[in-house]
């Protein structure tokens, strides 16, 4: 879900205390009502608009770090056909930036490129014994 902007956070304060219903402001502002129940009751314990703080580690690639990570990738057939453990320990050369092969592949996710391995083709010729 995108995080919503302190404008309309402090219109579900507003909304609220003109007497709408949690269901009405949210109808109006396009969210859930859950998220409308959540900003009151936060503003009423703390008094603040402001979001809690986000918890746990940062990522360890950000999003311009994802759409280079992706250009590297597409930029020439070599970088195209490598598989993720290659791919990371070609990046962490690359940029000095330690990363797992599963991180590399979360992120490729992330910006759409993703893994697939071919079918199995059957041959073309028929062998007769």
């Amino acid at each position: 879900m995108k995080p919503l902007t302190p404008k309309m956070r402090g219109a579900i304060v507003y909304g609220h205390n003109c007497g709408q219903s949690s269901r009405t402001i949210a109808k109006q502002l396009g969210c859930e009502k859950t998220t409308v129940n959540d900003i009151l009751k936060r503003f009423y314990e703390t008094h603040s608009l402001t979001p809690k703080k986000q918890t746990g580690c940062p990522p360890l690639l950000n999003l311009p770090a994802q759409q280079e990570l992706k250009e590297f990738v597409q930029e020439n057939g070599e970088n195209h056909r490598l598989y993720t453990k290659k791919l990371a320990t070609v990046w962490t050369a690359r940029t000095e930036q330690l990363v797992s092969a599963i991180t590399i592949r979360r992120n490729l996710k992330k910006v759409g490129l993703t893994a697939c391995i071919p079918r199995k083709k059957p041959a073309l010729s028929k062998v007769y014994y």
